[in-house]
């Protein structure tokens, strides 16, 4: 049970308080501290040890961070800071999900009893038995929270809590990419687990069409029979959708296209993002932006790439990076393409919310397209407040 119940433990309201906040958790931690609260320099607030009587901190069940539980005759350690200002007091409120409040609780500091103020969390989060080390913490998981709290306080005054905390497992995959963390989901096995017994290119143009014959370890361990596969090779790709923040409008393209033709489809055209492949010398970025040129007519402005994929791994030999790309699309539209390679592309500039109820009437068919609006179904808001603010 919390050790903020309902015997001991009394609302506190968001305002100025001479109360200090007794912290008992990460945020005893200097760095994290000065963080949340955006301030170079704690030298201003006074801090001193402080402890709870009959109560422990204890590790939240299947979570990194603490909270306190009842524990008769034990002592949880923590610090008493004094002096936060109101704004203080909101930027802790704003780090804090909204799972925790302000109580009032009673500790003790230099042998005297204080009244102080305490975030406490709600009765679902669990206690999992184990006790929470803050020296253990600051070794294995401060660096993490450091890089989440920093992209989390930056919305500070400008994002709902409650829509940061819907963000906060995509925030805690970018803090993983930035440091290095990323461990993912994905098996340890590599390229030297497959052996190639031969390959052969019966067909080489543009695109070639190359035939493998391989043996690999099965995830029991044992070597498989030979599998011979026929790979459609094509070099990497990049596709673009672009986004007007301000109009909240998105671009897709319509062309005709081969393989719905060769599938026997009986509208071979194509609703989908700009696409196309990666020239030698160019990077997947200035590709976007030139398709973008090609296809459109429009110019990119800031853009944010999508984790490269395999659109269908089976049979292609392509590795996709999608864009979503930052543009003014007041004027865009109309037929584009290059002539010389046969291109006759019309521009489709939708609302965002009509593009959704396109991909949902089936009307998008091609999907790169599809994964880009979803992607940015999910990011939306956290660009919109990125690319024009508050």
């Amino acid at each position: 049970m919390s050790a903020i119940d309902a015997a001991g433990a009394e609302a506190a309201p968001m305002q100025a308080t001479e109360q200090p906040v007794f912290f008992y958790g990460t945020l005893r931690d200097q760095d994290l501290l000065a963080l949340v609260l955006d301030r170079s320099d704690l030298s201003d607030l006074k801090q001193s040890p402080a402890s709870v009587e009959d109560h422990r901190v204890g590790r939240v069940a299947g979570q990194s961070f603490p909270m306190l539980f009842k524990a008769p005759g034990q002592a949880a350690h923590g610090v008493l800071v004094y002096g936060l200002s109101v704004e203080d007091r909101a930027r802790l409120d704003f780090f804090e999900d909204s799972d925790y409040a302000f109580a009032s609780i009673e500790v003790i500091a230099a042998g005297a009893k204080v009244s102080a103020i305490v975030y406490t969390p709600s009765e679902k989060l669990r206690d999992s038995g184990e006790s929470w080390d803050f020296d253990r913490w600051r070794a294995e998981d401060k660096a993490l929270l450091i890089e989440c709290a920093r992209e989390q306080m930056s919305y500070f005054g400008r994002a709902p809590q409650t829509l940061v905390e819907f963000w906060w497992p995509d925030i805690v995959a970018r803090a993983e990419i930035r440091l290095g963390l990323a461990e993912g989901i994905r098996s340890d096995r590599g390229r030297d687990d497959v052996q190639a017994i031969h390959s052969k290119t019966p067909y080489k143009r543009y695109f070639s069409v190359e035939e493998h014959r391989v043996r690999f370890r099965t995830f029991a361990g044992a070597p498989s029979g030979g599998v011979e596969r026929e790979v459609f090779v094509s070099g990497d790709a990049v596709a673009v959708l672009p986004y007007d923040p301000v109009a909240n409008k998105v671009l897709l393209i319509e062309q005709w296209r081969a393989g719905p033709w060769a599938a026997g489809d009986a509208n071979p055209w194509t609703i989908e993002a700009i696409a196309g492949r990666i020239d030698p010398g160019e990077t997947a970025e200035q590709t976007a932006r030139r398709e973008a040129l090609e296809e459109a007519g429009i110019e990119i402005g800031r853009i944010e790439a999508l984790p490269p994929v395999y659109v269908s791994p089976g049979i292609l030999a392509e590795r996709l990076t999608s864009f979503i790309g930052e543009a003014d699309l007041s004027r865009a539209g109309g037929v584009h393409g290059l002539v010389d390679e046969g291109e006759d592309i019309r521009v489709v500039v939708l609302d965002f919310w009509e593009a959704m109820t396109a991909v949902a009437r089936g009307d998008v068919n091609a999907l790169p397209a599809i994964a880009a609006l979803l992607w940015l179904a999910r990011n939306r808001d956290r660009l919109l407040l990125e690319w024009i603010g508050d």
